[in-house]
């Protein structure tokens, strides 16, 4: 796994359309629910918005769960301050 941090112009619902185009692309397959991917893209933040939209969540739910999350964005962003936990990203994950 790994975390990218990016800057765009593309608005959050506009960036996870193209990120799913992206999978497309490259054959994602999507076989189980939940299950393993061979390729997977998701917004985690977007700066420091909070959005409940149906077509996206921000920050993605479940982060603070998965440490296969956590520990790729401690290597770029340990400091970043998650905007509903009030916490850094470090501290969530240890």
């Amino acid at each position: 796994n790994t975390a990218i941090e990016i800057k765009t112009l593309l608005n959050p619902k506009n960036l996870m359309k193209f990120l799913l185009e992206v999978e497309k692309s490259l054959k994602r397959e999507r076989i189980i629910k939940w299950g393993p991917r061979t390729l997977d893209l998701d917004v985690i933040f977007y700066d420091d918005l909070i959005s409940s939209d149906e077509e996206i969540i921000i920050p993605h739910p479940r982060m603070e769960e998965r440490l296969f999350v956590l520990n790729p964005l401690c290597d770029i962003a340990s400091y970043k301050l998650h905007p509903i936990l009030n916490k850094r990203i470090i501290d969530i994950r240890d």
